[in-house]
């Protein structure tokens, strides 16, 4: 079997046998209109993620069907420690209520003793079908003290672990898997290649059971799970001959074809993984071409897989529209796009995403970033059964 094949064939195994341990599979999508944007509002403070700002990472869990949030910037403060989840279904169910459908996961500072990161900003975040777990690999982590509030026994500015004894046990720069189950926290590893400090998305591989993350001096580094080592693949040169900057954008994963889309911001090309090869592929510029307008622009490549319609959806930072790139297409191509917001949408409202999850049971992105509003959009009609990524 090839190796394609064999990764579609893990994810329907590994899917099939979580839906008949946890229930039976989920019912029809949310009826949602196609090719239009949809704010809702986002949660007050201490109902979900309240004003939000950036660099939180969503991943899609299909062990309970939600989207889970952790990390980034929001209610004006920076590398907060909760974790919570949207039911996306919920929310657009009760629509005129902004915390339907959020639920606090995790708090910001857990139990005395309990093990949780340590002021995670923008860090790896997916999700292991073998083990049912979430995966956090650093990424950029920040001591507290300045930029937020302190739990019991931390140190303001300390660079290093919490031993726990007087509040919660907050790693600093550990790889660590969160259990949506027991909503607990586990320490797996220190080895985190490097300092860790500047990268962002990881990619879970069930086929190898690796992790898949950017690495220092412009390598992809493969983490062997059971063996805690890493391997790291040079990334080479674009079609410019430069290096390419991908360490701290947003990873878009097809698994089926066991490929990763990512947009370097800086250079202004798209490129893709292969999760086979180890290698990098320029696939040539984006619309429009370098990013600019902001002083940080490595962390603007925003980009997501719709694995029902297949295709890659770009948001281009400062509301330089949204595009889309059909890859299996001859020859590929990027669409441009120009989909109306919902006819209750408030006037003067742009579409504004910084983070963004795919739920393949709705068949709808779900967009984060918007100080007020979180943004959902189905881009296509839901694909026959089988065909996008196995969800439980």
């Amino acid at each position: 079997m090839s190796r394609p094949a064999l990764g579609l064939a893990v994810l329907l195994a590994a899917c099939s046998l979580v839906a008949l341990a946890h229930g039976s599979p989920p019912g029809a999508p949310i009826s949602v209109p196609e090719k239009q944007w949809i704010p809702l509002l986002l949660p007050p403070e201490g109902k979900g993620l309240a004003r939000m700002c950036k660099h939180v990472t969503p991943a899609f869990s299909p062990l309970t069907n939600r989207i889970y949030f952790t990390g980034g910037d929001y209610v004006g403060q920076s590398y907060r420690q909760e974790t919570w989840s949207l039911d996306i279904a919920e929310r657009w169910q009760d629509r005129p209520n902004p915390a339907a459908g959020w639920r606090l996961e995790y708090p910001y500072c857990g139990p005395t003793g309990a093990p949780q990161p340590k002021g995670p900003d923008f860090v790896g975040w997916t999700w292991d079908l073998k083990r049912n777990v979430f995966w956090m690999v650093p990424g950029v982590m920040q001591p507290h003290g300045q930029y937020g509030p302190l739990c019991p026994g931390a140190r303001a500015g300390y660079y290093g672990d919490e031993d726990g004894t007087q509040g919660p046990k907050l790693l600093f720069r550990h790889i660590m898997t969160f259990d949506p189950l027991t909503r607990s926290w586990a320490d797996y590893d220190k080895n985190i290649n490097g300092t860790g400090s500047d990268t962002w998305y990881s990619v879970y591989d069930p086929v190898t059971d690796t992790l898949i993350r950017p690495s220092p001096n412009s390598t992809m580094g493969i983490y062997a799970i059971e063996a805690k080592k890493w391997r790291n693949y040079p990334l080479g040169k674009n079609a410019a001959g430069l290096s390419p900057q991908v360490g701290r954008v947003h990873y878009a994963t097809d698994y089926e074809k066991r490929r990763i889309f990512m947009i370097d911001p800086i250079r202004g090309r798209l490129h893709r993984w292969n999760m086979d090869a180890h290698t990098l592929s320029d696939l040539g510029p984006i619309p429009g071409g370098p990013i600019t307008g902001s002083s940080v622009i490595a962390d603007k490549g925003y980009c997501v897989w719709d694995s029902s319609a297949k295709v890659l959806i770009h948001y281009r930072y400062l509301r330089g529209g949204v595009f889309v790139y059909h890859p299996d297409e001859t020859p590929p191509r990027w669409q441009m796009t120009n989909y109306p917001l919902s006819a209750d949408a408030p006037g003067g409202l742009q579409v504004h995403w910084n983070g963004a999850a795919f739920d393949p049971v709705n068949n709808v992105l779900i967009g984060i970033g918007d100080t007020n509003y979180l943004w959902i959009f189905r881009y296509g009609s839901v694909t026959k059964p089988g065909s996008t990524m196995p969800v439980r």
